[in-house]
């Protein structure tokens, strides 16, 4: 190998170093205790949404303060709760966010996606 394309595969190797150490995802603190995430959501009529990711931690304590247009319920896959919406009145649904993976939010009346509850291991 010529001198030159040492050089060069060196200089592309520090390349890349520098570009992962700036880039490289957000590693929470091990010692990170849970936390309360709460998501306000008012979801119109029912109809027309943009389906919405929220992002927890295993182990936090998630509160969703829902506000609906229309009676209507959420439906919060792989946790099973069920959340009856009464036309205009705020309703909360509140656990704690034990089981990672991806959980899809629903309202059941009008099969609305609402979002998906993102859960990920706590480092």
């Amino acid at each position: 190998m010529k001198v030159s394309q040492l050089l060069i595969a060196l200089v592309a190797m520090a390349l890349l170093a520098g570009l992962w150490w700036t880039m490289r995802p957000a590693v929470p603190s091990a010692n990170s205790a849970p936390q309360m995430q709460v998501f306000e959501l008012a979801l119109g009529d029912g109809k027309h949404w943009v389906a919405k990711r929220f992002r927890v931690e295993q182990g936090d304590r998630v509160r969703f303060e829902v506000t609906s247009a229309v009676d209507d319920a959420m439906h919060v896959h792989g946790y099973e709760h069920h959340l009856p919406l009464p036309a205009g009145a705020p309703q909360t649904l509140e656990f704690t966010a034990d089981r990672a993976g991806q959980h899809q939010l629903e309202l059941h009346g009008s099969t609305l996606e609402v979002g998906t509850l993102e859960v990920y291991p706590r480092s």
